[in-house]
């Protein structure tokens, strides 16, 4: 019999060089043989229809016979045995069943829904892979559709199954879409950054409360060829090995079983299926992994295959004698038959070894015995640095950072997690902390560095009040606040927080989970004691008592907001929260939500039962207004339903439609989307107002917020009516671009303005500890405050294993970001009165109009981000103004707010209402500002799309209708997406290339306050990059080099070499210099 050696996963091998014995006898390899009738990472000849040339899953054939290897066979959807269909049902049907594939007749999977109660759940069709598969060996997948009959778009694949493991979403995810029946559909998508590593399954879900999803009408269709996007070999975690084999053995499949990081005396150890024709002996051996001479045996173990699969596993511990060494391993796996001495090809070779690396122990424990003991004697000189009243609290963060990790997270990495590696890295970044530690403390002995002290450190036992500005205030005095989110369970940690450096914490609770029950005020009281203030989130979307809609709501809102049950339930759980902790000054802010949105669908009848009520009010009951502003014909206002009224919203009607005269535009209805947006934002502003008022009236004091995420105008909930009707402080969940905290205090400057989910540390895999920047943190936190935020919230106090990928950005896992943030905070509280004056930049002369029914109109992309002409773009080229970037509000503006401006950039605005019209043409006419617009053709309608009708626009209109510069009246508009005419409107010093001399666009940034009168200037540089700049500081009005005084003074670094100020040239990543120029 001739013998045919097979290779899988695309693999290449050298010709076989058969392992020579060792000196002395190999070990014996421990050995588990069984014996099975089938194997999930083998699929027979029958299943394996499905591969396809090109896609890297490729098998090779002979005479007929084809066998497919897991991870290939993973993503076969040709037996419906393998998919399991549930979820929520409630009457609906659901299921598999056999099907062909239209155009090839190979088996498939038909996929079937037939709807009957369309209440809000999900079902799923879900299968299981034998082994996890390695999200990034994947880098995505693409698979094809076939509508049997129309699919919902909202129908969506997920590439890995939710684990019991909190934050854990699956690794790859996406919506089937609009698809063209009667043909393969092709769908792609790629992996986010904070997904699942190691997908173990697929679920198809489909939502059955959206709109899209028919009722009682059966839902049917195919999926095919699902296939990764990467090529080449796929692996899984742990690691498979791939392999050749030749005959009787038709197909192997090697899983590694112990882990990748091993200590020295750990046993490795690994599970073989073999698919053999006939019975065989066979040796197996496991030998170091060699290139070009034979290696030795390490343990060999006798064996007997029989059909049709042989299952081996096997395990190899090392001698007590002879360990492992410490570093990596390669081991190479033989299965050679007995033929009485005759070297035959081996009937399986591993070609990429089984890898581990393996770690000493009593060299680590050495390593972190000797750093515990430096921790301690640089904690005892700090104390008697103290002591002599030489002040050491920057070292004091550093040598807490550095004890939190050498005693507590980097023995859990080691010990309980097994991270080896991970544990030796953050090892050697917390030496480099006590190095700092230690360094430093002798500057301060030295007197080489004085710390600055904390002029107006937290009081627990003083109320916070807001001054104008959007300043906080305690006893009168200026004070910032900075901390971390922490759960109550986790409050045994409370008294590290000020330790760290932070003044605040932040609890997130539903606000009915403490009826009755004392831990949230043991928690405010042992903040109390640690001197720290509180924020409580009272996050509605715990509450599971609140009456749903199957049409209306969203993840963080997830119930009926008009049901009649709602808000009786909401006070009760305020009356029985609140009152317990009005004794507690601490106590300084309430959030009512967390970042909210609301999606209303074309079946809720309440909400259009109170749309049809909101328009008689509206319109005083009068059909006729609305149909003239919609361009409609309905007979009355009770016509009018929400399906016509979304689906003009939304996308065209089907075809069917075509004759209904109903609405007159399509795809979409401008105006009518606009009413149906204002009646959403009332609705929602409402309850939102009901939830402020009862926390006010619980908390006199406190200050209310609303955590919103990053949607602007009317896209999530609109934030300008939000903060109007229920909230006193702005807030947002992360900011990781400073246009959002001058976007939101353009809403209102005198109201305080807040981050309390701040993701400010990059997200970082146990590859890239090494590469990550801590000063990354800091420089959000000193741009956002110098813009005026008063009190943010790092996410969060949290260290839950490495595998779960949802914790990425939690600080704890990080030495050098958890120093790195509990100094930047310090330095805060430090500065408070300085930044209180940065808060007041951007009242000068340059401002920027936001619309939000531009926003509206023209979409997120065209009007907020388009690089060229989009709102966004104006502020970064404006942000070169050292005094700041103003935003303005159409529609809540002042004449005021126009009359202190000599320029305003309105980009696309093409939805203006009739009073921010009249504000602009006098300003321009008789105030005589420039009015810089990007595109042609703006201004000419009213936020409906109706053209404006007032005749004192007419010159203003038709000066926005054509490209070029115009005069009107004692000023001018522009209508120019590149025109540089904005520098002359800047003022004070911006940076500079060095290398070419042009202006630095959004990576640098200068700002300016100069002295005056008994009062210090402020100058600061930072680099946003995480590269280095070489820059130079130039005078907007003068064109000439613009140097720091020489009497300045550095003092956010505070370090003992400060920057000379008259060779500011190269910034380093993340770098921030902030200079206090002494008054004149």
């Amino acid at each position: 019999m001739t013998n045919k050696i097979r290779f899988f996963l695309q693999v290449t091998t050298t010709a076989f060089t058969p392992l020579c014995l060792a000196a002395e006898t190999p070990a014996t390899l421990e050995t588990t043989v069984t014996y099975h009738t089938q194997s999930p990472f083998i699929r027979p000849a029958a299943s394996a229809a499905e591969n396809t040339p090109g896609t890297g899953a490729e098998i090779a054939t002979d005479t007929g016979s084809t066998a497919a290897v897991f991870p290939e066979t993973a993503f076969l959807t040709d037996i419906p045995g393998e998919w399991h269909a549930a979820g929520h049902t409630d009457g609906n049907r659901i299921g598999v069943r056999p099907a062909k594939d239209p155009e090839t007749g190979a088996p498939l999977t038909e996929f079937f829904f037939d709807s009957r109660n369309l209440k809000k759940r999900w079902l799923h069709w879900q299968k299981k892979f034998p082994a996890p598969l390695d999200r990034a060996a994947l880098g995505g997948i693409s698979f094809e559709v076939f509508p049997l009959t129309p699919i919902p778009a909202s129908l969506r694949l997920q590439v890995g199954l939710p684990l019991a493991v909190k934050d854990i979403g699956p690794a790859y995810q996406t919506t089937f879409g609009q698809l063209i029946p009667g043909r393969w559909n092709r769908i792609e998508t790629r992996a986010g950054s904070n997904r699942h590593p190691h997908p173990s399954g697929i679920r198809i879900l489909l939502d059955i409360s959206r709109p899209d999803v028919p009722q009682k009408q059966e839902v049917r269709f195919l999926v095919r060829n699902l296939r990764p996007l990467e090529g080449g070999a796929v692996i899984t975690q742990p690691p498979s090995v791939p392999a050749a084999v030749s005959e009787p053995v038709s197909a192997v499949w090697i899983q590694q079983t112990s882990p990748a990081e091993l200590l020295i005396t750990d046993a490795v150890s690994a599970t073989l299926d073999i698919a053999v024709a006939h019975p065989v002996q066979a040796v197996l051996q496991l030998a170091p992994a060699a290139t070009t001479t034979p290696s030795p045996v390490l343990a060999s173990a006798s064996v007997e295959l029989r059909p049709p699969v042989t299952r081996i596993a096997f395990r190899h511990a090392p001698p007590a004698t002879a360990p492992f060494a410490p570093g990596p391993h390669a081991l190479q796996i033989v299965l050679a038959a007995h033929q009485n001495g005759t070297a035959l090809p081996p009937l399986l070779l591993t070609t990429r070894p089984l890898t581990f690396t393996a770690y000493a122990p009593a060299d680590f424990l050495e390593k972190l015995a000797a750093a515990r003991a430096r921790s301690e004697k640089l904690r005892a000189r700090a104390d008697a640095l103290a002591a002599q009243a030489i002040a050491v609290a920057e070292p004091g963060i550093t040598l807490e950072t550095a004890d939190l990790f050498l005693h507590r997270f980097i023995p859990d990495d080691w010990n309980r997690q097994k991270e080896r590696a991970i544990a030796h890295t953050l090892l050697r970044q917390t030496e480099t902390l006590l190095d700092k530690a230690a360094r430093e403390l002798d500057e301060r002995a030295a007197r080489i560095v004085v710390e600055k002290p904390v002029p107006n450190p937290y009081d627990p036992a003083a109320p916070i009040k807001t001054a104008p500005n959007g300043r906080l205030r305690q006893n009168g005095n200026p004070i910032l606040l900075f901390g971390s989110q922490m759960e109550p369970s986790q409050f045994a940690d409370n008294a590290l927080l000020p330790r760290l450096g932070f003044n605040s914490v932040l609890i997130e609770i539903p606000a009915s989970a403490y009826k009755k029950n004392t831990l949230l005020t043991d928690c405010l009281r042992t903040a109390e004691r640690n001197r720290l203030a509180v924020h409580l989130l009272f996050s509605t979307h715990y509450m599971k008592n609140l009456p749903t809609s199957a049409h209306a709501g969203h993840v963080m809102l997830p119930y009926d907001i008009l049901d009649p049950r709602t808000r009786p339930l909401l006070a009760s759980a305020y009356e029985d929260v609140l009152p317990p902790l009005a004794p507690f000054p601490n106590l300084v802010s309430v959030g009512t939500a967390n970042e909210p949105g609301y999606t209303i669908g074309q079946q809720a009848a309440n909400y259009e039962t109170a749309f049809r009520q909101w328009l008689a009010v509206r319109d005083n009951g009068d059909i006729a207004r609305v149909n003239a502003r919609w361009h409609t014909a309905f007979p009355s206002i009770e016509a009018v339903t929400l399906p016509q009224l979304l689906s003009a919203k939304n996308t065209p009607l089907p075809p069917s439609a075509g004759t209904d005269a109903t609405f007159a535009a399509r795809p979409g209805n401008p105006a009518a989307r606009l009413d149906w947006e204002l009646f959403r934002t009332e609705t929602l502003a409402g309850h939102f107002r009901f939830m402020r008022d009862n926390v006010r009236q619980g908390l006199p004091e406190g200050m209310v917020w609303v955590k919103k995420y990053h949607r602007i105008g009317y896209d999530q909930i609109d934030p300008e009516a939000l903060y109007d009707a229920g909230a006193t402080s702005h807030n947002w969940s992360s900011i990781s671009n400073p246009f959002y905290s001058d976007y939101a205090r353009g809403i209102d400057r005198d109201a305080p303005l807040g981050c309390t989910e701040w993701k400010l540390v990059p997200g970082h895999t146990p590859d890239t500890l090494d590469t990550a920047d801590s000063a990354a943190g800091p420089l959000l936190m000193f741009e956002n405050y110098a813009r005026g935020l008063s009190y943010g919230i790092v996410w969060k106090w949290s260290r839950r294993d490495w595998r779960n990928a949802g914790d990425h950005h939690t600080y704890p896992r990080y030495p050098l970001a958890t120093e790195a943030l509990g100094r930047a905070s310090l330095r805060l509280q430090q500065l408070a009165p300085v930044f209180d004056r940065l808060a007041t930049l951007g009242d000068g002369p340059v401002a920027l109009l936001f619309d939000k029914n531009s926003h509206l109109a023209q979409g997120e992309k065209a009007y907020q981000h388009d690089e060229h002409a989009g709102i966004e773009s104006l502020y970064w080229r404006l942000n070169r103004n050292s005094g700041g970037v103003r935003i303005l509000h159409a529609g809540r503006a002042t004449v005021a707010d126009f009359s202190s401006r000599r320029l305003i950039a309105a980009g696309t605005a093409n939805a203006l209402d009739v009073t921010t019209m009249r504000h602009l043409y006098d300003w321009v006419a008789r105030e005589g500002g420039t009015l810089w617009l990007t595109a042609p053709g703006t201004l000419a309608s009213d936020p409906w799309g109706a053209p404006h009708t007032d005749p004192g626009f007419t010159d203003l209109i038709a000066a926005a209708s054509k490209p070029g510069e115009h005069a009107l009246g004692k000023g001018r508009v522009v209508v120019d997406p590149a025109w540089a005419g904005y520098e002359q409107f800047l003022s004070g010093p911006y940076p500079i290339n060095t290398d070419d001399s042009s202006p630095v666009i959004r990576d640098v940034e200068c700002r300016y306050v100069a002295p005056t009168i008994g009062k210090a200037g402020y100058v600061y540089v930072l680099n946003r990059t995480s590269n280095s700049r070489r820059i130079q500081l130039r005078d907007s009005t003068t064109q000439k080099i613009w140097s720091i005084p020489a009497n300045a003074t550095e003092i956010w670094q505070q370090r003992s070499q400060s920057p000379a100020t008259d060779s500011l040239s190269t910034l380093a990543p993340y770098e921030v210099l902030l200079f206090e120029i002494p008054s004149s």
